[in-house]
Protein backbone atom coordinates (compact mmCIF):
# COMPACT_ATOMS: atom_id res chain seq x y z
CA UNK A 1 0.00 0.00 0.00
CA UNK A 2 1.47 3.47 -0.76
CA UNK A 3 0.65 7.03 -1.52
CA UNK A 4 0.34 8.35 -5.31
CA UNK A 5 1.06 12.51 -5.12
CA UNK A 6 -1.04 14.35 -7.85
CA UNK A 7 -0.25 18.00 -8.91
CA UNK A 8 -4.09 18.23 -9.81
CA UNK A 9 -5.80 15.64 -7.67
CA UNK A 10 -5.77 15.15 -4.08
CA UNK A 11 -3.58 12.81 -2.62
CA UNK A 12 -4.56 9.32 -2.51
CA UNK A 13 -4.01 5.83 -1.09
CA UNK A 14 -3.72 2.93 -3.43
CA UNK A 15 -3.25 -0.74 -2.90
CA UNK A 16 -1.35 -3.33 -5.14
CA UNK A 17 -2.38 -7.22 -4.48
CA UNK A 18 -2.55 -10.24 -6.55
CA UNK A 19 -5.12 -12.16 -8.37
CA UNK A 20 -6.23 -15.27 -10.03
CA UNK A 21 -7.85 -15.21 -13.34
CA UNK A 22 -8.69 -17.47 -15.61
CA UNK A 23 -7.65 -16.67 -19.10
CA UNK A 24 -7.79 -18.80 -22.64
CA UNK A 25 -3.65 -20.23 -22.10
CA UNK A 26 -5.07 -20.90 -18.59
CA UNK A 27 -4.53 -20.48 -14.99
CA UNK A 28 -2.71 -16.84 -14.28
CA UNK A 29 -1.80 -14.70 -11.55
CA UNK A 30 -2.63 -10.76 -12.15
CA UNK A 31 -1.21 -7.75 -10.42
CA UNK A 32 -4.19 -5.49 -9.68
CA UNK A 33 -3.35 -1.64 -8.43
CA UNK A 34 -6.50 0.02 -6.72
CA UNK A 35 -7.40 3.88 -5.68
CA UNK A 36 -8.18 3.35 -1.98
CA UNK A 37 -9.42 6.62 -1.22
CA UNK A 38 -8.00 10.59 -0.26
CA UNK A 39 -5.17 11.06 2.25
CA UNK A 40 -7.33 13.98 3.59
CA UNK A 41 -10.17 11.34 4.82
CA UNK A 42 -8.90 8.13 5.09
CA UNK A 43 -6.03 7.49 7.81
CA UNK A 44 -3.36 4.56 7.10
CA UNK A 45 -5.37 1.61 9.20
CA UNK A 46 -8.83 2.79 7.00
CA UNK A 47 -6.70 2.32 4.01
CA UNK A 48 -5.35 -0.59 4.91
CA UNK A 49 -9.08 -2.08 5.65
CA UNK A 50 -10.56 -0.98 2.41
CA UNK A 51 -7.40 -3.02 0.94
CA UNK A 52 -8.58 -6.26 2.77
CA UNK A 53 -11.93 -5.96 1.44
CA UNK A 54 -10.42 -6.04 -2.29
CA UNK A 55 -7.87 -9.01 -1.27
CA UNK A 56 -10.90 -10.66 0.60
CA UNK A 57 -13.09 -10.64 -2.50
CA UNK A 58 -10.19 -11.91 -4.70
CA UNK A 59 -10.12 -14.54 -2.36
CA UNK A 60 -13.48 -15.62 -2.22
CA UNK A 61 -13.25 -14.82 1.15
CA UNK A 62 -16.24 -14.70 3.69
CA UNK A 63 -15.70 -13.56 6.99
CA UNK A 64 -17.15 -16.42 9.68
CA UNK A 65 -18.70 -12.81 11.57
CA UNK A 66 -20.19 -9.95 10.20
CA UNK A 67 -19.45 -8.05 13.22
CA UNK A 68 -15.65 -7.74 11.70
CA UNK A 69 -17.16 -6.17 8.51
CA UNK A 70 -19.65 -3.86 10.22
CA UNK A 71 -16.79 -2.69 12.73
CA UNK A 72 -14.45 -2.37 9.72
CA UNK A 73 -17.17 0.21 7.91
CA UNK A 74 -17.86 1.68 11.42
CA UNK A 75 -14.19 3.00 11.43
CA UNK A 76 -14.99 5.17 8.25
CA UNK A 77 -15.14 8.70 9.07
CA UNK A 78 -18.83 10.65 8.71
CA UNK A 79 -17.52 12.95 6.08
CA UNK A 80 -16.35 10.22 4.00
CA UNK A 81 -19.43 8.76 4.49
CA UNK A 82 -21.47 11.81 3.63
CA UNK A 83 -19.99 12.18 0.38
CA UNK A 84 -20.68 8.57 -0.76
CA UNK A 85 -24.36 9.24 0.73
CA UNK A 86 -24.50 12.11 -1.56
CA UNK A 87 -23.71 10.66 -4.27
CA UNK A 88 -25.75 8.06 -3.90
CA UNK A 89 -28.83 9.10 -2.81
CA UNK A 90 -28.67 12.67 -2.91
CA UNK A 91 -28.97 12.52 -6.52
CA UNK A 92 -32.35 11.16 -6.76
CA UNK A 93 -34.07 14.31 -4.35
CA UNK A 94 -35.81 17.24 -6.15
CA UNK A 95 -32.90 20.19 -6.82
CA UNK A 96 -34.59 22.28 -3.84
CA UNK A 97 -34.73 19.27 -1.38
CA UNK A 98 -31.06 18.40 -2.56
CA UNK A 99 -29.67 22.33 -2.18
CA UNK A 100 -31.39 22.57 1.38
CA UNK A 101 -29.94 19.16 2.41
CA UNK A 102 -26.49 20.43 1.14
CA UNK A 103 -26.15 23.28 3.24
CA UNK A 104 -27.33 21.06 6.40
CA UNK A 105 -24.37 19.10 5.15
CA UNK A 106 -21.80 21.49 4.46
CA UNK A 107 -22.51 24.18 7.12
CA UNK A 108 -23.42 22.14 10.28
CA UNK A 109 -23.20 18.47 9.77
CA UNK A 110 -19.58 18.06 8.76
CA UNK A 111 -18.02 20.89 10.94
CA UNK A 112 -19.55 18.97 13.76
CA UNK A 113 -19.46 15.26 12.80
CA UNK A 114 -16.66 15.33 9.98
CA UNK A 115 -13.56 13.67 11.65
CA UNK A 116 -15.46 11.18 13.85
CA UNK A 117 -16.33 7.79 12.84
CA UNK A 118 -19.59 6.90 12.07
CA UNK A 119 -19.66 4.50 14.69
CA UNK A 120 -18.70 7.29 17.23
CA UNK A 121 -22.04 8.47 16.69
CA UNK A 122 -25.18 8.21 19.45
CA UNK A 123 -27.65 9.75 20.37
CA UNK A 124 -25.48 11.79 23.09
CA UNK A 125 -23.61 13.30 20.67
CA UNK A 126 -26.11 14.49 18.34
CA UNK A 127 -28.59 15.54 21.29
CA UNK A 128 -25.84 18.06 22.03
CA UNK A 129 -25.22 19.41 18.95
CA UNK A 130 -28.94 19.77 18.29
CA UNK A 131 -29.05 21.96 22.02
CA UNK A 132 -25.77 23.94 20.59
CA UNK A 133 -28.71 24.83 17.34
CA UNK A 134 -30.98 26.78 19.61
CA UNK A 135 -31.23 30.56 19.64
CA UNK A 136 -28.94 30.34 16.07
CA UNK A 137 -31.74 28.77 14.02
CA UNK A 138 -35.23 28.93 13.97
CA UNK A 139 -37.40 25.90 15.62
CA UNK A 140 -37.90 24.94 12.19
CA UNK A 141 -34.90 24.68 10.61
CA UNK A 142 -33.49 22.75 13.50
CA UNK A 143 -36.04 20.26 13.19
CA UNK A 144 -35.01 20.32 9.17
CA UNK A 145 -31.22 19.77 9.89
CA UNK A 146 -32.88 16.58 12.66
CA UNK A 147 -34.41 15.06 9.58
CA UNK A 148 -31.80 15.06 7.02
CA UNK A 149 -29.79 13.17 9.97
CA UNK A 150 -32.08 11.00 10.58
CA UNK A 151 -32.21 10.01 7.15
CA UNK A 152 -28.68 9.69 6.76
CA UNK A 153 -28.52 7.72 10.24
CA UNK A 154 -31.32 5.03 8.34
CA UNK A 155 -29.32 5.06 5.49
CA UNK A 156 -25.88 4.13 7.27
CA UNK A 157 -27.92 1.61 9.35
CA UNK A 158 -29.09 -0.22 6.33
CA UNK A 159 -25.08 -0.01 4.26
CA UNK A 160 -23.86 -1.52 7.72
CA UNK A 161 -21.89 1.80 8.74
CA UNK A 162 -23.75 1.60 11.96
CA UNK A 163 -26.57 -0.04 14.49
CA UNK A 164 -29.24 0.88 16.36
CA UNK A 165 -31.54 3.91 16.74
CA UNK A 166 -30.51 7.58 17.10
CA UNK A 167 -33.38 9.09 19.69
CA UNK A 168 -33.43 12.40 20.74
CA UNK A 169 -35.49 15.37 21.99
CA UNK A 170 -36.15 18.51 19.88
CA UNK A 171 -35.55 21.29 21.10
CA UNK A 172 -38.64 23.35 22.49
CA UNK A 173 -38.69 27.00 21.16
CA UNK A 174 -40.90 29.85 20.70
CA UNK A 175 -42.28 29.78 17.66
CA UNK A 176 -42.97 33.26 15.93
CA UNK A 177 -45.70 34.34 14.04
CA UNK A 178 -45.24 35.22 10.54
CA UNK A 179 -45.86 39.20 9.98
CA UNK A 180 -48.44 39.81 6.31
CA UNK A 181 -49.86 42.09 4.63
CA UNK A 182 -53.19 43.93 5.57
CA UNK A 183 -55.86 43.98 3.04
CA UNK A 184 -54.84 47.74 3.18
CA UNK A 185 -51.85 47.05 2.26
CA UNK A 186 -52.75 44.76 -0.74
CA UNK A 187 -54.74 47.16 -2.13
CA UNK A 188 -52.45 49.68 -2.12
CA UNK A 189 -49.63 47.27 -3.98
CA UNK A 190 -52.43 46.39 -6.56
CA UNK A 191 -53.37 49.70 -7.49
CA UNK A 192 -50.11 50.97 -7.83
CA UNK A 193 -48.86 47.99 -10.42
CA UNK A 194 -50.15 46.81 -13.68
CA UNK A 195 -49.71 44.51 -16.44
CA UNK A 196 -47.81 41.33 -15.76
CA UNK A 197 -46.92 42.83 -12.10
CA UNK A 198 -50.54 43.44 -10.82
CA UNK A 199 -51.72 39.96 -12.09
CA UNK A 200 -48.45 38.25 -10.35
CA UNK A 201 -49.49 40.20 -7.32
CA UNK A 202 -53.08 39.75 -7.33
CA UNK A 203 -52.82 35.67 -7.90
CA UNK A 204 -50.15 35.67 -4.68
CA UNK A 205 -53.37 37.23 -2.73
CA UNK A 206 -56.27 34.91 -3.88
CA UNK A 207 -54.43 31.86 -4.10
CA UNK A 208 -51.58 31.62 -1.61
CA UNK A 209 -49.53 29.81 -4.02
CA UNK A 210 -45.62 29.80 -3.56
CA UNK A 211 -42.85 31.80 -5.59
CA UNK A 212 -41.72 29.22 -7.35
CA UNK A 213 -45.07 27.83 -8.50
CA UNK A 214 -46.14 31.39 -9.56
CA UNK A 215 -43.37 31.63 -12.15
CA UNK A 216 -43.79 28.15 -13.36
CA UNK A 217 -47.14 28.80 -14.34
CA UNK A 218 -47.72 28.93 -17.84
CA UNK A 219 -50.58 30.83 -19.86
CA UNK A 220 -52.57 27.62 -20.83
CA UNK A 221 -52.58 26.78 -17.00
CA UNK A 222 -55.23 28.92 -16.50
CA UNK A 223 -58.89 27.68 -17.33
CA UNK A 224 -61.14 30.82 -18.13
CA UNK A 225 -64.05 28.10 -18.90
CA UNK A 226 -63.67 26.87 -15.15
CA UNK A 227 -62.24 29.66 -13.90
CA UNK A 228 -59.26 27.85 -12.42
CA UNK A 229 -55.71 27.61 -12.35
CA UNK A 230 -53.66 24.40 -12.25
CA UNK A 231 -50.85 23.83 -10.17
CA UNK A 232 -48.41 21.13 -11.70
CA UNK A 233 -45.24 22.21 -11.59
CA UNK A 234 -42.67 24.76 -9.51
CA UNK A 235 -39.34 26.67 -10.13
CA UNK A 236 -36.56 26.04 -7.99
CA UNK A 237 -33.13 27.42 -8.38
CA UNK A 238 -33.77 28.33 -12.26
CA UNK A 239 -34.89 24.52 -12.68
CA UNK A 240 -38.76 23.49 -13.27
CA UNK A 241 -39.87 20.98 -11.20
CA UNK A 242 -42.90 18.85 -9.45
CA UNK A 243 -44.48 21.07 -6.77
CA UNK A 244 -42.86 20.82 -3.80
CA UNK A 245 -45.13 17.78 -1.80
CA UNK A 246 -48.12 15.59 -3.89
CA UNK A 247 -50.78 17.83 -2.13
CA UNK A 248 -49.17 20.93 -3.96
CA UNK A 249 -51.24 19.13 -7.01
CA UNK A 250 -53.82 21.09 -7.39
CA UNK A 251 -56.52 23.50 -9.02
CA UNK A 252 -57.55 26.69 -7.69
CA UNK A 253 -60.65 28.19 -8.36
CA UNK A 254 -59.99 32.19 -9.14
CA UNK A 255 -62.90 34.61 -8.68
CA UNK A 256 -64.29 36.07 -12.16
CA UNK A 257 -63.03 39.28 -11.10
CA UNK A 258 -59.59 37.81 -11.34
CA UNK A 259 -60.58 35.51 -14.09
CA UNK A 260 -61.72 39.36 -15.99
CA UNK A 261 -57.83 40.51 -15.31
CA UNK A 262 -56.13 37.57 -16.39
CA UNK A 263 -57.70 37.35 -19.93
CA UNK A 264 -56.84 41.15 -20.73
CA UNK A 265 -53.44 40.93 -19.56
CA UNK A 266 -53.08 37.64 -22.01
CA UNK A 267 -55.01 38.50 -25.08
CA UNK A 268 -55.68 35.37 -26.23
CA UNK A 269 -51.99 34.61 -25.89
CA UNK A 270 -52.00 30.65 -25.23
CA UNK A 271 -48.61 29.40 -25.25
CA UNK A 272 -45.55 30.50 -23.00
CA UNK A 273 -45.02 31.27 -19.28
CA UNK A 274 -48.03 33.15 -17.59
CA UNK A 275 -45.08 35.90 -16.27
CA UNK A 276 -42.07 35.54 -18.92
CA UNK A 277 -39.63 38.56 -19.76
CA UNK A 278 -39.52 39.53 -23.23
CA UNK A 279 -37.22 36.96 -24.92
CA UNK A 280 -39.76 34.05 -23.12
CA UNK A 281 -37.95 32.85 -20.16
CA UNK A 282 -39.31 32.70 -17.24
CA UNK A 283 -39.38 35.51 -14.27
CA UNK A 284 -36.66 35.42 -12.02
CA UNK A 285 -38.40 35.10 -8.45
CA UNK A 286 -35.70 36.97 -6.61
CA UNK A 287 -35.52 40.05 -9.36
CA UNK A 288 -39.45 39.86 -8.43
CA UNK A 289 -38.95 40.76 -4.55
CA UNK A 290 -35.36 42.40 -4.97
CA UNK A 291 -36.44 44.94 -7.63
CA UNK A 292 -40.18 44.86 -8.14
CA UNK A 293 -41.61 44.39 -4.40
CA UNK A 294 -39.07 45.64 -2.05
CA UNK A 295 -38.93 49.22 -4.55
CA UNK A 296 -42.75 49.17 -4.43
CA UNK A 297 -42.98 49.01 -0.51
CA UNK A 298 -40.52 51.49 -0.14
CA UNK A 299 -42.78 53.89 -2.33
CA UNK A 300 -45.98 53.48 -0.93
CA UNK A 301 -44.54 54.02 2.62
CA UNK A 302 -44.89 50.58 3.97
CA UNK A 303 -42.39 49.56 6.22
CA UNK A 304 -40.17 46.10 4.79
CA UNK A 305 -39.36 44.90 8.33
CA UNK A 306 -41.35 45.94 11.53
CA UNK A 307 -39.30 47.48 14.20
CA UNK A 308 -42.22 46.73 17.19
CA UNK A 309 -42.63 43.15 15.69
CA UNK A 310 -38.87 42.86 16.29
CA UNK A 311 -38.75 44.10 18.89
CA UNK A 312 -41.16 41.74 20.61
CA UNK A 313 -39.49 38.81 19.39
CA UNK A 314 -35.55 39.60 20.93
CA UNK A 315 -37.62 40.56 24.08
CA UNK A 316 -35.61 42.65 26.90
CA UNK A 317 -32.21 40.55 27.01
CA UNK A 318 -31.40 41.65 23.49
CA UNK A 319 -31.64 44.46 20.95
CA UNK A 320 -32.67 44.34 17.96
CA UNK A 321 -29.19 44.72 16.20
CA UNK A 322 -28.93 41.04 18.14
CA UNK A 323 -31.99 39.31 16.13
CA UNK A 324 -31.37 36.03 14.43
CA UNK A 325 -31.69 35.95 10.65
CA UNK A 326 -34.86 33.74 11.62
CA UNK A 327 -36.35 36.63 13.81
CA UNK A 328 -35.50 39.26 11.11
CA UNK A 329 -37.40 37.12 7.89
CA UNK A 330 -40.78 36.78 10.43
CA UNK A 331 -40.75 40.51 11.49
CA UNK A 332 -40.18 41.14 7.29
CA UNK A 333 -42.75 41.23 4.69
CA UNK A 334 -41.71 39.67 0.99
CA UNK A 335 -43.40 37.50 -1.66
CA UNK A 336 -44.09 34.54 0.77
CA UNK A 337 -46.23 36.99 2.90
CA UNK A 338 -49.00 36.96 0.68
CA UNK A 339 -49.53 32.91 1.34
CA UNK A 340 -50.38 34.13 4.99
CA UNK A 341 -52.10 37.00 4.14
CA UNK A 342 -53.93 34.30 1.81
CA UNK A 343 -54.35 31.93 4.84
CA UNK A 344 -55.17 34.75 7.09
CA UNK A 345 -58.25 36.22 4.83
CA UNK A 346 -59.58 32.55 4.07
CA UNK A 347 -59.58 32.58 8.12
CA UNK A 348 -61.00 35.92 8.98
CA UNK A 349 -63.73 35.33 6.13
CA UNK A 350 -64.88 31.68 7.53
CA UNK A 351 -63.92 29.80 4.55
CA UNK A 352 -64.21 26.07 5.57
CA UNK A 353 -60.79 24.31 6.91
CA UNK A 354 -60.86 22.01 3.90
CA UNK A 355 -61.61 24.73 1.19
CA UNK A 356 -58.37 26.30 2.78
CA UNK A 357 -56.41 23.56 3.07
CA UNK A 358 -57.30 22.51 -0.63
CA UNK A 359 -56.31 26.26 -1.65
CA UNK A 360 -53.34 26.65 -0.20
CA UNK A 361 -52.14 23.46 -1.41
CA UNK A 362 -51.71 20.93 2.35
CA UNK A 363 -54.94 19.31 1.62
CA UNK A 364 -55.00 14.94 1.16
CA UNK A 365 -55.40 13.61 -2.02
CA UNK A 366 -53.46 12.06 -4.89
CA UNK A 367 -52.71 13.30 -8.44
CA UNK A 368 -55.21 11.45 -10.05
CA UNK A 369 -58.48 13.47 -7.95
CA UNK A 370 -56.93 16.54 -8.62
CA UNK A 371 -56.69 15.72 -12.53
CA UNK A 372 -60.41 14.83 -12.15
CA UNK A 373 -61.61 17.56 -9.69
CA UNK A 374 -64.93 19.31 -9.96
CA UNK A 375 -65.11 22.41 -7.62
CA UNK A 376 -68.16 22.26 -4.79
CA UNK A 377 -70.04 25.37 -3.81
CA UNK A 378 -67.95 26.27 -1.09
CA UNK A 379 -64.99 26.21 -3.27
CA UNK A 380 -66.52 28.57 -5.67
CA UNK A 381 -67.45 30.82 -3.11
CA UNK A 382 -64.71 31.20 -1.05
CA UNK A 383 -62.52 32.47 -4.59
CA UNK A 384 -65.63 34.75 -5.39
CA UNK A 385 -64.70 36.52 -1.36
CA UNK A 386 -61.16 36.97 -2.31
CA UNK A 387 -61.57 38.72 -5.33
CA UNK A 388 -63.98 40.48 -3.57
CA UNK A 389 -61.53 41.30 -0.62
CA UNK A 390 -58.53 41.77 -2.78
CA UNK A 391 -60.23 42.76 -6.04
CA UNK A 392 -62.24 46.09 -5.15
CA UNK A 393 -61.52 48.89 -2.95
CA UNK A 394 -58.66 49.63 -4.26
CA UNK A 395 -57.54 53.59 -3.72
CA UNK A 396 -57.50 55.04 -7.11
CA UNK A 397 -61.27 53.50 -8.22
CA UNK A 398 -62.34 53.56 -4.92
CA UNK A 399 -62.90 56.87 -2.24
CA UNK A 400 -65.04 54.79 0.61
CA UNK A 401 -63.44 52.80 3.56
CA UNK A 402 -61.38 49.79 3.44
CA UNK A 403 -61.99 46.89 4.72
CA UNK A 404 -59.42 45.33 6.74
CA UNK A 405 -58.48 42.64 9.03
CA UNK A 406 -55.68 42.94 11.97
CA UNK A 407 -52.39 42.56 10.35
CA UNK A 408 -50.52 40.01 12.28
CA UNK A 409 -47.35 42.70 12.94
CA UNK A 410 -50.19 44.99 14.59
CA UNK A 411 -52.20 43.11 16.67
CA UNK A 412 -51.75 39.94 18.87
CA UNK A 413 -55.18 39.56 19.47
CA UNK A 414 -58.99 39.70 17.90
CA UNK A 415 -58.05 36.98 15.42
CA UNK A 416 -57.65 32.84 15.26
CA UNK A 417 -54.96 32.59 13.68
CA UNK A 418 -53.87 28.60 14.49
CA UNK A 419 -55.23 27.25 11.38
CA UNK A 420 -53.90 29.62 9.44
CA UNK A 421 -50.47 29.89 10.60
CA UNK A 422 -49.86 25.80 10.64
CA UNK A 423 -50.91 26.03 7.09
CA UNK A 424 -48.55 28.33 5.88
CA UNK A 425 -45.74 26.66 7.42
CA UNK A 426 -44.77 24.40 5.25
Amino acid sequence: MYVRKSKKLPDAWWGRFVETAETEAGTVRVQRNVRLGDTRHFTKPIAKRALRDYVDKANNYQPQAMKVQQMGKAAVPFSVFALRWQEEVLIHKKTSTASTVEGHIKNLLIPAFGKLAVGDIDSERVQSFLNRLVGKFSAKTISNVWTTLHIMWNSAVAWKYATGELQVELPRTRKLRMRCYSVEEVRRILAATKGAERMFFWLAAETGMRAGELIALRANDVNFETLSVEVSKAIWGGEEDAPKTEAAWRNICLSSRLCVALKEYLADRTEGYLFQTSTGKFWDSSSVLGRTLNGLLERLQIPKIDPKLLARFVGKDRTIEQATRSEKRHASLGLHSFRHTNATAMDSLGIALSVRKQRIGHSAGTVTELYTHTFTQDERAAAEKLGELFGTGWPETDGGKLISFPNLSQKNEGLAIGDSQALVNQ
